[in-house]
């Protein structure tokens, strides 16, 4: 229970958190403190630790616990946005296979003002008067 209790202070700062406003810093100054600080802060122990910096924050190794905090705070809450924007699961899974994928790149592509060309094979761009190939636009 007290281990839940430490994760949710933790959590409730960084959701918190504004860099630029020092009311919300708690006294804390993350730009020197490291990861590994922060977290004995909040007396999470060591497997909360390992859960929040690799299935959180996404570390692939231990440097961040050496890193200014403020790095894995910002990725902390951007794992919280997603969760909130996504639904049960921060990552964005295709719904009907992995045809989805070029379909949503192609949609972004034209909200961009771009086309976007499926099963097709390159072509090469020229300049229409001096015929290199120098990008126009």
């Amino acid at each position: 229970m007290f281990v839940s209790a430490c994760f949710l202070f933790l959590s409730r700062f960084s959701s918190q958190y504004e860099e630029k406003d020092p009311k919300t810093h708690e006294g804390l100054n993350l730009e020197k403190m490291t990861t590994k600080a922060l977290f004995e802060y909040y007396k999470l122990e060591d497997s909360t630790q390992q859960f929040t910096g690799h299935a959180i924050a996404l570390q692939p190794d231990e440097g961040y616990m050496n890193r200014p905090a403020k790095e894995t705070l910002e990725l902390i809450k951007l794992y919280a946005y997603s969760v909130s924007r996504y639904g049960n699961s921060p990552y964005i899974y295709p719904v009907y296979g992995l045809g989805g994928l070029p379909e949503g790149f192609s949609r972004l592509c034209a909200i961009h003002g771009g086309t976007y060309m499926l099963n097709k094979v390159g072509f090469e761009r020229t300049h229409p008067i001096t015929r290199t190939d120098a990008a126009c636009g």
